[in-house]
């Protein structure tokens, strides 16, 4: 017996055993050993030769040909993962339209059914409104979608930073149930966002920003009529039944059938990053580091001397006709509300809990790095330098 034993303890013990996301029902074994037996996975509609013609309809009509094609390919790259049990990277769908435009009908009854049916709200754990995630262990599909979205800068970057992580981080992940110990897991998570094309929730996107940009897939939705009527609650279950019946014909499309552009398909995740063009024109628009902008520009040629002091406030650099500045973001709203109050009160609703404008101005500086530069950092404080008017337009 005390062999027997020792064997089951040496050769067949498990770090985990349980559900686990986007993986198959079986044994796990790492590259360092450690084992992992996966009891419950996603149950993926079996592909059938069939006809899929009503879920056609509705993704080409939303989201048009070309963004069509790009949300199948990401599709399919998450089915083949799912049904071979392999691990992925992928990058995060952000659908962005109008309301009524399909956002969640599309997330609802095509993409999450697609693999395997099993989804959760992940924007409290996204944003730190909590610290446990034990939910994720049964859900292949993190949705962030009709949510009570916040849009300031600390959000912004933990929603980022969550998706960034679950997306394209490193194989493994820690999931939190409340009560339990935190497990280290291997899981394989997709992410998928919905919400309205007007300003103000476009702002509360994450921050898209070239170091970024290659993690998600932004794309536009538009009020697209339904192929079959679904303004009752029977008419909602019709249309829904009739999608059911087209989801083993769509995943013998999509592993079988669909061709995907070639300039669509390509780097680690399989799919090229898109970020629509409408959508990225109001961001950069409407963004509060387009409002941090629009408060200075205005008033900066106006700045004389500091309070107090001999030297100007901003330096002309004559031949650009252009003010250089140099200081924190504090120092930065002070000196501005001492020249116009409105302008400061502008910097001070933006930043709210005490270092969004920080945040802003770094990020403009990754946008704008001839004229908006991260110069130190001393005792946990950024110093700026900046330069305006921009030396190109904000867009």
């Amino acid at each position: 017996m005390n062999g027997f034993l020792s064997e089951v303890c040496v050769n067949h013990d498990v770090e985990f055993a349980g559900s686990l996301p986007g993986r198959q029902p079986g044994l796990i074994i790492h590259e360092d050993g450690r084992r992992t037996l996966v009891t419950e996975g996603p149950i993926l509609p079996k592909p059938e030769k069939g006809d899929c013609s009503t879920i056609l309809n509705i993704l080409e009509g939303t989201l048009g040909t070309k963004q069509a094609k790009i949300f199948m390919a990401a599709l399919r790259e998450s089915v083949r993962s799912f049904r071979s049990g392999d691990w992925q990277q992928s990058q995060a769908i952000i659908l962005a339209g109008p309301i009524n435009s399909n956002k969640s009908l599309i997330i609802r009854t095509i993409y999450v059914p697609m693999l395997g049916g099993r989804a959760v709200n992940a924007y409290p754990y996204f944003i730190g409104s909590t610290e446990f995630n034990g939910e994720f262990l049964r859900a292949e599909v993190l949705v962030v979608d009709d949510d009570v979205y916040r849009s300031e800068a600390t959000s912004r970057a933990r929603l980022g930073a969550h998706i960034k992580k679950v997306t394209m981080g490193s194989f493994g992940a820690q999931v939190h149930p409340k009560g339990k110990e935190p497990l280290n897991i291997t899981p394989n998570w997709r992410v998928i966002m919905a919400l309205n094309d007007d300003p103000e929730c476009l702002q509360l996107l994450p921050l898209l920003e070239r170091s970024n940009a290659d993690k998600y897939l932004l794309l536009k939705t538009n009020d697209y009529p339904l192929p079959l009527p679904a303004d009752t609650p029977e008419e909602k279950t019709l249309l829904r039944a009739k999608l059911r019946k087209e989801y083993s014909a769509f995943a013998h499309f999509l592993l079988h059938e669909f061709e995907p552009p070639k300039d669509v398909v390509g780097g680690r995740t399989g799919v090229r990053p898109f970020l629509n063009p409408s959508l990225l024109g109001e961001l950069r628009q409407f963004g509060p580091e387009a409002a941090v902008i629009s408060i200075l520009e205005p008033v900066w040629k106006t700045l004389s001397l500091s309070v107090g002091q001999e030297e100007p406030f901003a330096t002309e650099e004559k031949e650009a006709k252009r003010y250089r500045w140099t200081g924190t973001a504090a120092e930065l709203i002070r000196q501005v509300k001492l020249r116009d109050s409105d302008a400061g009160r502008a910097l001070e609703s933006l930043n709210k809990n005490g270092n969004q404008l920080g945040i802003y101005l770094k990020n403009l500086s990754h946008k704008f790095p001839d004229d908006i530069c991260l110069t130190s950092r001393a005792g946990g404080v950024n110093r700026f330098e900046i330069s305006l008017p921009l030396s190109e337009a904000f867009q």
